[in-house]
């Protein structure tokens, strides 16, 4: 299952002004999850995207960090946490056009957590 070019408004930088200002950062988080939905075709079997959805979100916009690394691990654990059914999760986060003297459309880590 994934989400792809999930977008918020979070606060995360090295510098204090970057981190009370805040970017626009963009997820695509893919998920391995162990369900039956393939047959039953329900969806109390597999993971609600729209809830994952609202999870992250939720997350990137109430999270202050340094880092896109810890972000990144914060939401990952919490994707984990929150849907059992989640036997693996990879996240890109990317802060769009992240503070640099020059242009570039993104800058961003990739994380993957396991059960």
């Amino acid at each position: 299952m994934f989400l792809e070019g999930l977008q918020a408004y979070g606060y995360c930088g090295v510098s204090e002004q970057e981190r009370a200002v805040g970017h626009l950062l963009q997820a695509d988080l893919q998920m391995e999850v162990e369900g039956a939905a393939t047959a039953s075709d329900r969806v109390e079997d597999t993971v609600s995207y729209s809830e994952a959805a609202e999870l992250v979100v939720s997350l990137i916009e109430s999270s202050r960090h340094a880092t896109l690394e810890r972000m990144a691990g914060v939401l990952c654990e919490a994707v984990l946490s929150r849907f059992p059914s989640v036997q693996t999760v990879s996240l890109t986060l990317s802060k769009l056009n992240p503070p640099m003297p020059f242009s570039v459309e993104s800058a961003g880590v990739e994380l993957t957590r396991e059960r």
